[in-house]
């Protein structure tokens, strides 16, 4: 739509787009838009690191077998390693909720989703049919079959790494002050 032809009359634009807060321009209109969809995309990233961070510090309060087993990937037991990254995660989600810029908050997302990437990548190659114990014995409490669990985090994998590149690669223009 082209914004041009619309007249300059604030209360317009609140008709048309009432769930988009616009500065005085019609200029600022889409990239208000987009800030909000960045908002939102970091919320809902630290949201997803929230809840795994603490199913993972739930998990390894349990007695499961695999807590004493090894990783095949990093060779620590899962209990140690599961406390790691549920910390990791933990501070992650907290950037994402803090008053840090943007950049930080990205830099840190692509960082955290690339390394469960990696890690889920590897695992494949090594044991293509074996589940990842992301969430150590909490699947077995959890009346959900344990391959669900392990698609929606592969998904959830996907949208915090894909999501954060996207974001990234936007953020800069919808922030600069530069015209386009």
């Amino acid at each position: 739509m082209d914004l041009s032809a619309l007249p300059e009359h604030p209360s317009y634009y609140s008709i048309l787009f009432p769930l988009v807060s616009f500065e005085h321009s019609k200029e600022s209109a889409y990239p208000m838009a987009q800030k909000h969809v960045t908002k939102w995309f970091l919320r809902s990233a630290g949201l997803i690191l929230l809840i795994t961070g603490i199913c993972k510090l739930v998990s390894i309060a349990g007695e499961a077998k695999i807590l004493a087993a090894d990783d095949p990937l990093l060779h620590l037991r899962y209990r140690p390693l599961l406390l790691i990254v549920a910390l990791i995660e933990l501070s992650v989600a907290t950037v994402l909720f803090s008053k840090w810029e943007e950049p930080a908050k990205f830099y840190s997302l692509i960082w955290l989703s690339g390394c469960f990437l990696i890690y889920r990548f590897s695992l494949w190659l090594l044991h293509p049919a074996a589940l990842c114990p992301c969430l150590g014995s909490l699947t077995e409490m959890i009346p959900i079959s344990p391959r669900l669990i392990n698609a929606f985090l592969e998904v959830a994998v996907a949208y915090l790494f894909l999501g954060s590149i996207f974001m990234f690669k936007v953020y800069p223009r919808i922030y600069s002050t530069k015209p386009m």
